[in-house]
């Protein structure tokens, strides 16, 4: 269904799929119709860039035509969700950023992801990798292709929060669909939508374990959902998330301190109701 200039490692559907998986669309026919929006997306896309004579020319295009078009809905900080980006037009860096590659490579650009972390706020955007070398692409900003350069030649001061792409690394497309699900994972507990954070937090794991060795997602969901099911004194729940857990990755020391918080918490609340046995 693809032209023969696509990427090979995006002829495999499973990427794409990964990418909606990631997103919470587990319905194969709803990623089949997700699917073939990107196809329509890529053959508008080839057309609006078609005048473009080199790579970079191309990839300036393509940034200004999915903020036109597929992304004219605008930035909202949490909107990781590619299908989302799909269905309103709104994104994040993640989800901008998955797009631009999804795109790009099918228009023969050697696009990569980069992740930059920060204590405060990550970013994620791409780098069109040149034989003279690799230009930065803020996939946020209609004008973020090369946009450093743009910065210093307008003279412009850029405010808010600047990370530098030096202090990033490269992502595999598996791992920047791993993004989507762990910014999900991480959104989720902040809105006490425990259970969909823990679920996206395993599913962030399966697209690329590498970026996520350390699995703190979900150790920060399933921790966020016991001790929220605690403070409402409900306790064999809690325990029983936190068991969970902890069958998972029994070395955790946070689990399983936080499980002798829960012990020593459901104790305390039967001696003072008198069960004095229950809470032996």
């Amino acid at each position: 269904r693809m032209s023969g200039d696509v990427d090979p490692i995006l002829k495999n559907r499973d990427l794409i799929d990964a990418f909606l998986i990631a997103s919470g669309v587990f319905d194969r026919a709803k990623r089949d119709a997700y699917s073939r929006r990107l196809d329509e997306i890529t053959a508008a896309a080839r057309a609006a860039t078609v005048s473009a004579k080199t790579p970079s020319a191309r990839g300036d295009a393509l940034l200004k035509f999915l903020h036109i078009g597929p992304m004219k809905g605008g930035y909202v900080a949490q909107q990781t969700r590619l299908s989302v980006l799909l269905d309103t037009g709104k994104f994040n860096c993640v989800s901008a950023t998955a797009l631009y590659q999804i795109v790009g490579r099918r228009l023969g650009l050697a696009v990569r992801a980069l992740s930059i972390p920060s204590n405060v706020e990550g970013h994620a955007m791409s780098m069109l990798v040149e034989a003279n070398g690799r230009i930065d692409v803020e996939t946020t900003n209609p004008d973020g292709f090369d946009f450093k350069s743009k910065v210093k030649e307008s003279g412009a001061t850029v405010i808010g929060v600047q990370l530098d792409p030096a202090s990033g690394h490269d992502v595999r497309d598996q791992g920047l669909a791993s993004l989507v699900a762990q910014n999900l994972a991480s959104g989720g507990g902040k809105h006490a939508d425990h259970r969909a954070a823990v679920q996206a937090a395993l599913v962030g794991l399966a697209p690329d374990p590498a970026e996520n060795a350390q699995a703190n997602n979900f150790v920060a969901a399933v921790n966020n959902w016991a001790m929220f099911l605690g403070e409402i004194n409900k306790y064999e729940e809690a325990l029983a998330v936190n068991q969970f857990g902890l069958e998972l990755l029994p070395a955790d020391d946070t689990l399983a301190g936080n499980a002798d918080v829960l012990w020593l918490q459901y104790a305390t609340l039967e001696a003072q109701a008198n069960r004095a046995a229950n809470a032996v």
